[in-house]
């Protein structure tokens, strides 16, 4: 079928922009048991997985005394995780904040959530820590707010070597250390991309199984017509004393009009009004292509992955469009409409063995947001957590461009 002029540019433009979203790499996730509290008499100890690990190109630990500037130090990777060592926290501090930053092979950085440990002066089941070590940190020239001074090297680019063994855990280490670049001090906020602002109460984690994504686009024929309804237009027109004929019934020739028109330079005036009646106008197939009708609706593409045995799952978009999911890989389509979509999603069975669901919706330039529940957002994909517990449920906000 050969496509009319008008939508050739455009049939073009999407076959030249359907690889790019097609290979478009998926995001890198951060699995972390966050850290409730930590001894004020050593240098804490932090570990982090990310997925997939061949991706990774640099981690970090931001940490900062409540309401002070960001300091970060380096991950270092250990075993198939990564792991840094913090400054000694002193005593007057009661709590700090930290979260984890990871930045992939192609520059795109994936932040966990701010947590806020406890600094207590005994060990009761905190995170493992050294009596010694050699710390470089990042982030400023002068010592973090509310830490020792004693074990910091400095800011700088070079590792540094500690060795200690872990107390308040059962892990034993040899040698490691935190490294880390100096950088400008921003007392506003981090000194990456800002994370999602919120304490998180309780360990989370989060496991991305492999997979592997086939997506099919079709490229759907445009409207051949459009035909208006009658439409009644009342017209007043001041000439000068002429007569003027306008037919009841205009029919425009199939050919391109460019607006504005500018009229040679002369005063028409005519004393009179006229008005006129009632008619239908019927466009040629090449005078309306590429409009849309404001109500006209808009197919949203998803994809799920529902991880949970004996799972069942439900989607509703916009109150009105309900599809039930298995478990496993499912997609299709959503009516939508330009602007912002409601999409809730609600685990209907489970056998209360954890998992999670993960949810890719609307087209790459859409944006994502959390109105209700817990989870994780990445571009226009999204993680639920999931206890495997029927009635878990969450609530997205899916903003497509119209």
């Amino acid at each position: 079928m050969l496509y009319p002029s008008a939508w050739r540019p455009l049939a073009a433009t999407l076959a030249a922009l359907m690889p790019a979203v097609l290979c478009a790499a998926e995001p890198l996730f951060i699995e972390h048991t966050p850290v409730h509290c930590i001894v004020a008499k050593g240098y804490p100890r932090f570990e982090a997985c990310f997925q997939p690990a061949v991706e990774v190109g640099r981690a970090r630990v931001y940490f900062r005394g409540r309401g002070a500037s960001w300091f970060f130090v380096e991950m270092s990777p250990e075993s198939e995780c990564y792991s840094a060592i913090l400054p000694r926290p002193t005593s007057q501090l009661q709590r700090f904040d930290y979260y984890i930053e990871v930045v992939d092979k192609s520059f795109n950085a994936v932040q966990s959530p701010i947590y806020d440990p406890a600094v207590v002066p005994t060990d009761d089941g905190c995170a493992p820590f050294l009596k010694k070590a050699a710390v470089r940190v990042g982030g400023g020239a002068v010592i973090p707010s509310g830490f020792a001074a004693a074990g910091i090297l400095g800011t700088g680019t070079s590792a540094a070597l500690t060795t200690a063994a872990v107390v308040g855990g059962a892990v034993a280490v040899g040698g490691a250390v935190a490294a880390g670049g100096g950088g400008s001090t921003d007392t506003t906020r981090p000194p990456a991309t800002s994370p999602p602002q919120t304490t998180v109460p309780g360990p989370t984690s989060t496991t991305r199984p492999g997979a592997t994504t086939t997506t099919t686009s079709t490229l759907l024929p445009p409207p051949t017509s459009v035909t208006l309804p009658p439409i009644t237009i009342p017209i007043t027109i001041t000439l000068p004393p002429t007569t003027v004929t306008i037919p009841t019934t205009i029919t425009l020739p199939p050919t391109t009009v460019t607006l504005p028109i500018t009229l040679p330079p002369t005063t028409v005036t005519i004393p009179t009004t006229i008005t006129l009646p009632s008619t239908s106008i019927t466009l040629p197939p090449t005078t309306l292509l590429g409009l849309r009708r404001a109500s006209e609706p808009l197919s949203l593409p998803w994809q799920s992955d529902l991880l949970l045995r004996g799972g069942r799952g439900q989607m509703i978009a916009n109150g009105t469009a309900l599809v039930y999911l298995e478990a496993g890989r499912t997609g299709g389509t959503l009516a939508g409409a330009a602007g912002e979509n409601r999409i809730e999603m609600q685990i209907v069975d489970g056998a209360g063995v954890p998992g999670f669901w993960r949810v890719t919706i609307g087209p790459s330039s859409s944006l994502v947001r959390i109105i209700a529940g817990d989870g994780q957002v990445a571009g226009s994909s999204f993680v639920f957590r999931l206890k495997g517990v029927p009635g878990e449920r969450v609530v997205l906000g899916v903003r497509v461009a119209p």
